[in-house]
């Protein structure tokens, strides 16, 4: 798997897990249709940021590029979820 095609799936991943269990933590009784709602809104973004993240690293080693994509695959999920749990 390159180094673009790992950004988009650890970042797309990211993306639709925190879509997915943010508002069930919320106690939304809607939360499947919210968090498909969410995740068509963030998955694209975020999937874009690892694919360019992968591809501004890819003529690094693996191990710390791999680092890299998770620390900022966690980072937006955080941002995601601050977002969803402000948004009223």
């Amino acid at each position: 798997m390159g180094p673009v095609v790992l950004g988009i799936v650890i970042h797309g991943a990211c993306a639709l897990f925190t879509s997915m269990l943010v508002p069930l933590v919320l106690g939304s009784n809607i939360w499947p249709i919210a968090g498909v709602f969410w995740g068509a809104l963030t998955a694209p973004p975020a999937a874009g940021l690892g694919a360019l993240i992968g591809w501004i690293g890819s003529e690094r080693r693996r191990g710390p590029l791999t680092a890299v994509l998770v620390g900022t695959g966690l980072t937006s999920a955080a941002v995601i979820a601050t977002i969803i749990v402000n948004t009223p």
